[in-house]
């Protein structure tokens, strides 16, 4: 709800685990900004958003290039994501499976 108001997203965090929020942002097809630290970094490559350091200079920096209009965002086909990992999962177990 909230993050379908706002113009962009923007997540610091010293640490992420898997970046859901950031997920979710780009199904609505928000521009995101993050800092550069694990969990983060895997899920923003450059096309999709922009990766900034830990810092206020560079956190501003990012707004700034968000109110210019230089952040890329993409929307984020949800459905191919969980097929293809359902895919990789499935796969793991089989191979688990047939080495056990």
């Amino acid at each position: 709800m909230f993050i379908s108001q706002a113009d962009c997203f923007v997540l610091t965090s010293n640490y992420e685990g898997q970046g859901m929020a950031i997920l979710e942002a780009q199904v609505l097809g928000k521009p995101v900004i993050g800092t550069n630290v694990n969990g983060i970094n895997s899920v923003l490559d450059g096309s999709n958003g922009l990766l900034v350091e830990n810092n206020i200079q560079s956190i501003t920096k990012g707004l700034m290039e968000f109110i210019y209009g230089n952040i890329p965002h993409s929307h984020f086909d949800y459905k191919t994501y969980n097929e293809e990992i359902m895919y990789k999962f499935e796969k793991e177990i089989l191979e688990f499976n047939s080495e056990n």
